[in-house]
């Protein structure tokens, strides 16, 4: 049985994205189709979130980030 404390994964919006990172939310989702920053994830139909921890390990070292 898993633990009923265990976290999930924070997910953010692109502005939210946008806001930690310092860039525009445009810009955010054309370096996530670029694949230079983290992809997003469909979450639903109509929400596409990105993963926080993903956005921290790019930011710690962008020009050595390889996406997964």
């Amino acid at each position: 049985m898993e633990e009923a404390t265990q976290q999930q994964e924070r997910l953010m919006q692109a502005k939210e994205v946008a806001h930690i990172c310092g860039i525009g939310v445009s810009t955010v989702w054309r370096s996530s189709k670029l694949g230079t920053m983290p992809k997003p994830i469909k979450v639903s139909a109509n929400t596409t979130r990105w993963r926080l921890s993903e956005i921290n390990a790019w930011l710690a070292d962008p020009m050595n980030w390889e996406a997964k």
